[in-house]
């Protein structure tokens, strides 16, 4: 979905310092469609190559500036929908962002749905108004709590699927753990290419225009830096419960396969004897009165020392 936003003079505050202190009124959204992508290239004078970038899933974070336009593309928090059970596949993941930024218009491009929408920014106007602060950092201080509320939702997860791995021998555990840490590693990476981002020069020098916005750029960045810090923490933290969850359940099999080893060997004896004496041919004690009863008492003296010598190694 694209949306395009148009800036409309503040008539309650002006500020020559800040021409971004405007109010932001919600102008038409736009499909993928090709018709409706060359919108943007013939009005508004997008450059293509920013277009086809912005819709691209694979596009990694970044900002450019030509001409008039700046391009200003970031990973946002995702949760798939669709993904029932986390064991199934990766249930949350970073998707591409994009915001087109000019001196009176602002457009925002992303391929899937998101909370950065008409409402949230008529949610922001007045805050926008009152202190004058520019629509994207509205959006990457949002970006940042829904960061944390991410990590922590996975820390969640991670604690549910531990507490059920110790008390079972599934797979499907494994999986969960395994999906939750290649969340994290979307976390993580793109939490890193956003801090580049917001350390670079441009970024101050485009968008810092008050003493407000410079205290929300920095509160951002000790946000993403917290969480990145967290995330990275958390993915660490999860290899080695992965690593240390796949040796036990190994111990787990091995014991179950030496125990099973055991008790076949310690059956195998009284089998072994009963069809000896299964055999047509002449056998001691076979015209014995008790001869069954004797069989069987060996049988069972039998199986009972072999047991005992495989207790006092500790293969029960």
């Amino acid at each position: 979905m694209i949306d395009i936003y148009r800036y409309t003079p503040n008539a309650k505050q002006t500020n020559a310092s800040n021409p971004n202190l405007s109010f932001l009124d919600f102008e038409q959204s736009l499909d993928h469609t090709a018709v409706q992508l060359d919108i943007l290239e013939t009005q508004l004078h997008i450059p293509t190559d920013f277009i086809h970038q912005a819709l691209d899933p694979d596009e990694r974070p970044r900002i450019e500036k030509r001409g008039e336009w700046t391009f200003l593309l970031i990973h946002i928090p995702f949760s798939n929908t669709y993904v029932e059970r986390l064991d199934d596949q990766v249930k949350f993941r970073t998707i591409p962002f994009t915001m087109l930024l000019k001196q009176d218009c602002f457009v925002v491009i992303c391929n899937e749905d998101h909370h950065y929408k008409r409402a949230f920014f008529e949610q922001q106007a007045l805050q926008q108004i009152q202190q004058g602060i520019h629509p994207a950092w509205a959006i990457l201080q949002h970006c940042a709590q829904s960061y944390v509320e991410l990590v922590k939702q996975l820390e969640k997860h991670i604690v549910q699927a531990e507490d059920e791995l110790s008390r079972s021998y599934r797979n499907q555990e494994l999986y969960t753990l395994l999906y939750l840490n290649e969340s994290l590693l979307y976390i993580t990476t793109s939490l890193k290419q956003l801090l580049h981002i917001l350390h670079h020069d441009n970024v101050a020098r485009l968008w810092i225009h008050t003493e407000q916005e410079r205290d929300l750029y920095q509160h951002c960045l000790i946000e993403f830096d917290q969480v990145a810090a967290v995330a990275e923490i958390n993915q660490l933290n999860l290899n080695n419960v992965m690593d240390a969850y796949g040796n036990v359940i190994q111990n787990n099999v091995s014991h179950v396969v030496k125990l099973l080893t055991a008790v076949t060997i310690v059956l195998s004896v009284p089998t072994l004897i009963a069809s000896v004496y299964g055999m047509n041919v002449p056998l001691p004690f076979q015209e014995a009165e008790h001869a069954f009863s004797y069989l069987v008492i060996v049988m069972l003296l039998s199986s009972g020392l072999i047991a005992y010598i495989f207790y006092k190694k500790q293969y029960f």
